[in-house]
């Protein structure tokens, strides 16, 4: 109980999932202009068990904030914001 068919720890899984569905990247291409817009979601990547693990180890930890944190507030909102700079 409390761990996904692959092994992983669900609130591995859930935060991975989160980060997976709301994290984007901007290029910081300082010259090329196209570059420089370009942005990219994690949609079609994902992590194997063992780099999950580690990434959501260092992610707790440098964060100090949990997987209820990130899912008990109104996500994208101006609340959800400040609380979740509070939490940090």
């Amino acid at each position: 109980k409390g761990f996904m068919h692959c092994g992983c720890f669900i609130d591995d899984v859930l935060l991975d999932f989160y980060l997976w569905k709301t994290m984007t990247i901007t290029s910081r291409h300082p010259t090329d202009a196209t570059l420089m817009a370009a942005k990219e979601s994690m949609l079609g990547a994902a992590f194997p068990p063992r780099v999950r693990a580690f990434f959501v180890e260092a992610f707790l930890f440098y964060s100090h904030l949990t997987l209820k944190d990130l899912y008990s507030f109104n996500f994208g909102t101006a609340d959800y914001d400040k609380k979740i700079l509070m939490l940090q």
